[in-house]
């Protein structure tokens, strides 16, 4: 969380705009961790269809004409049994359900977080005092979760892609090429682009 704009001696205006600079940063991290939760939730989701799937043809294999059943698909179902299994111990070892968990914590507190800060500058309350005391429930609110999401890696390309899905969303120039992002698309831009993203995690 930023330091800008928070004291008594801040104009209302001001206020405002540490307001939207702290939203576009909790929407930044909301999108991170909601491709990720969404990538770890895919991979489980596979991984749980294989363990289901793959037994339950080999049964009907076994029970059945083996006599008739191609060679080559008992061997590739094994295969696959073997390869889910394989996935399943690395998944285990990198904690994926875990992290699938924390990934969808952070995904909701920051959504939270950045629609507070919108609402709170979009329907500001009349009086300056007031307007403080909320944003300083919000801050409070935010220093929690940022500390907490500091405790999870996150990658470079994952800051540039929560970076660029923010200012799209905000409709907000990006500082580093000063222009609106227009897609999710990875860019020349150093700061919103630059960022290659695998579709899935370890």
């Amino acid at each position: 969380m930023s330091n800008a704009a928070t004291g008594t001696s801040a104009t209302l205006k001001e206020l405002k705009q540490a307001c939207w600079d702290e939203e576009i940063y909790a929407r930044a991290t909301t999108y991170i961790f909601e491709r990720r939760r969404n990538v770890l939730r895919n991979q489980l989701l596979v991984l749980d269809l294989i363990h289901v799937i793959t037994p339950t043809l080999l049964g009907l294999l076994i029970l059945g004409p083996l006599s008739t059943t191609p060679r080559w698909l008992v061997v590739a179902l094994g295969l696959l049994a073997i390869a889910g299994s394989a996935i399943t111990t690395v998944g285990i070892v990198m904690g994926w359900s875990r992290r699938l968990s924390e990934a969808h914590h952070s995904h909701v507190q920051n959504l939270s977080i950045a629609d507070a800060y919108e609402r709170l500058v979009k329907s500001p309350p009349k009086l300056k005092d007031t307007f403080m005391s909320k944003k300083a429930a919000v801050d409070a609110r935010n220093e929690v979760q940022t500390q907490s999401d500091g405790g999870i890696a996150i990658s470079q390309h994952e800051k540039a892609f929560g970076h660029r899905a923010a200012h799209r969303h905000r409709k907000r120039p990006c500082a580093g090429c000063d222009k609106v992002p227009l897609s999710l698309r990875s860019s020349d831009c150093s700061v919103c682009g630059s960022f290659k993203l695998l579709p899935f995690v370890w």
